[in-house]
């Protein structure tokens, strides 16, 4: 990053496109996986010898086949819609279709059975007759509640992620780029999914709230974090702090801040400096570790334990305001238990 920040100061900062296969939100909930494999493969495989039945032989093989299994399966966990209660059958049916439409964008250009210029249409249909048989047929009423079950596990650090990934692309060097609708929650899937119509009245609404207490912790936003509300609220105050110092994101350095502590392999933090004017973000690595069973993408007490960010000296005695909770910190050293207590990532500036 600091060579980026010498030699590539305004290259784009990208999340999500018109043209991204799963979303910001959708990959970073299925990063989660990666923390939890055990957790992940004690949900998966039941699944898979539940549905075997529904697995439809073909002269060239089981359809769909196992790979297309998986990346089913992970799919419908990382863009399980958050809020979507299983028991709502138009939402569910609504996910249903999206699904089915990612899944034949995504089985026609893998090219492996089928593709655009020669379409095995038996084997397309086979594989869209599972996606609804398990979503809106014979085998929701079992599968739909223990899919939004595992959701629940690791929907709290999919958050915390994506809330990192974008704090990441608002102040790493380089100029981010917000995709239309991306404020909120991004669970969108490949073209056309992620082109759908934004509802801009929705956003308009809840910045307007937000902007008339510029000052307030965003902390109770976290209790009706699936809403997205804390996303575009986050977003929102790392915009502002842009706009308030343009030279230091224009062209101030990088310098990677050390951690000393038990958890100092799960957080990063950073500071941008231009002309004594200064930055500090920090964010969380690894999450789900930290996070255990909360419902909420916030760590518990005691988390962080003796974790702390070092401050060099210059930054050391400046009084660090942060934007997202209102404290005012200063030291040698930032606790993470205080900095990271009532949100999961923090920005300072002084």
């Amino acid at each position: 990053m600091a060579a980026r920040a010498r030699l590539w100061p305004h290259a784009m900062l990208a999340t999500a496109t018109h043209d991204h296969k799963r979303g910001e939100d959708v990959r970073a909930r299925l990063a989660v996986l990666s923390e939890r494999p055990a957790h992940w493969l004690a949900a998966a495989l039941p699944w898979r010898a539940a549905h075997a039945r529904w697995v439809r032989p073909l002269p060239q093989g089981q359809a769909p086949p196992p790979d297309a299994q998986w990346m089913l399966y992970q799919t419908l966990v990382g863009a399980w819609p958050p809020g979507l209660d299983w028991r709502d059958a138009d939402g569910v049916r609504a996910f249903a279709e999206r699904i089915a439409q990612w899944q034949h964008k995504a089985l026609r250009e893998a090219k492996l059975r089928t593709d655009w210029l020669a379409p095995d249409l038996d084997y397309e249909q086979a594989c869209h007759d599972f996606v609804f048989t398990l979503l809106t047929g014979e085998a929701a009423p079992a599968f739909l509640p223990s899919l939004a079950a595992f959701v629940r596990t690791i929907a709290p650090a999919g958050a915390v992620n994506g809330l990192a990934q974008m704090l990441l692309r608002v102040t790493v060097p380089g100029v981010p780029d917000l995709y239309q609708g991306t404020d909120l929650w991004d669970t969108s899937l490949v073209d056309p999914d992620n082109r759908r119509p934004v509802d801009f009245a929705v956003r308009h609404r809840s910045l307007r709230a937000l902007q008339t207490h510029p000052e307030h912790s965003l902390a109770p936003l976290l209790a009706h974090w699936t809403d997205g509300r804390i996303k575009q609220a986050v977003l929102a105050r790392a915009l502002g702090v842009r706009a308030a110092m343009p030279e230091v994101f224009a062209a101030g350095r990088y310098l990677p801040l050390a951690l000393s502590g038990s958890g100092g392999a799960h957080a990063l933090a950073f500071a941008r400096e231009h002309a004594g004017r200064w930055v500090v973000a920090i964010v969380p690595l690894h999450a789900a570790a930290l996070l255990g069973h909360a419902a909420v993408p916030v760590f518990p007490a005691g988390a962080w334990r003796d974790t702390t960010v070092c401050l060099p000296a210059p930054l050391a005695s400046i009084p660090l305001h942060s934007v997202f909770d209102g404290q005012t910190l200063c030291g040698a050293r930032l606790a993470l238990g205080q900095t990271l207590g009532a949100l999961p990532v923090a920005l300072l500036h002084g």
